[in-house]
Order: C-alpha cells, then structure tokens, then sequence
C-alpha cells in the first residue's frame, strides 16, 4: 500500500510527463518552483494536442516519461524512508502507462476519427489520478 502514490504517479507520468512532479510539487512543498512546473505542465496540456508533437513512445518523450515517474515516486518515498522501491514503483507505472495509454488512445482516436476526443480523455484520467495522489499525500 506505501508504494500505490509513487506507482499511481508514474502512471501520471506516463500520460502527461510535468503533469505527475507538478502534482508531487504542490502537495509536499508548494512554492515558486511549483509555479514552473505547472506552467511547464499546462504547456504540456497545449502541445499534446499538436500534429506534430513526438509519440510518446519515440525514444525522448519515452525516457523522459520515465525519468519523470520516477523522480516523482522518489519524491514520494523518500517521506517513508521507502525512496529505492518508490522511484521503482514511479518508474514501473510511467512504463506501463506510457505504453498502454498510447495503445488506449490510439484506439478512442480511431473510433472518434480524430484525436482530440481521445486526447480530452486522456487529460481528464490524468487530471484524476493527480487529484488521487495530491489527497493521499495531503493526508
């Protein structure tokens, strides 16, 4: 049960990679550089919607995703003492959900016949999950 935030966090991450530290940021230490992040993260929100912007599978976005989830896990773990399997667990869930909201979206975007629908969709899962984790860690 101590590793579902930093697992749940990844799995942000690998929705919306500045979406996850930007969560971790304003529930532990809101402050100037909780600010960079979220204008970081709403830039994110915009550019996602872009033809041109790189699969989140392509090698960048994925590594990055990655490094996002697991920082943000370690965040989280490093309270509990827990800071190894948390980064982990951020990690693992930015893998799966990098490569299983791709495959998701793919797919709503077919059945739309555009991709903004299945992208709206997407942020609003994302924007959820962060609400999840932001209450467990206000607790």
């Amino acid at each position: 049960m101590v590793l579902l935030l930093p697992l749940t966090a990844g799995v942000i991450a690998g929705m919306r990679t500045m979406l996850a530290p930007t969560t971790v940021a304003w529930a532990i230490t809101p402050g100037p550089w909780a600010w960079g992040l979220t204008v970081l993260a709403l830039g994110e929100f915009a550019v996602d919607l872009h033809p041109k912007t790189p699969h989140r599978t392509d090698f960048g976005p994925f590594v990055a995703r990655l490094v996002s989830g697991g920082v943000s896990g370690g965040l989280i773990g490093a309270a509990s003492g827990r800071l190894a399997p948390a980064i982990a667990a951020g990690a693992i869930g930015a893998l799966v959900s990098t490569v299983g909201a791709h495959a998701l979206r793919l797919r709503l975007a077919r059945a739309f016949g555009r991709d903004w629908p299945a992208a709206l969709i997407e942020d609003g899962v994302a924007l959820t999950l962060a609400v999840v984790v932001w209450q467990g860690l206000a607790r």
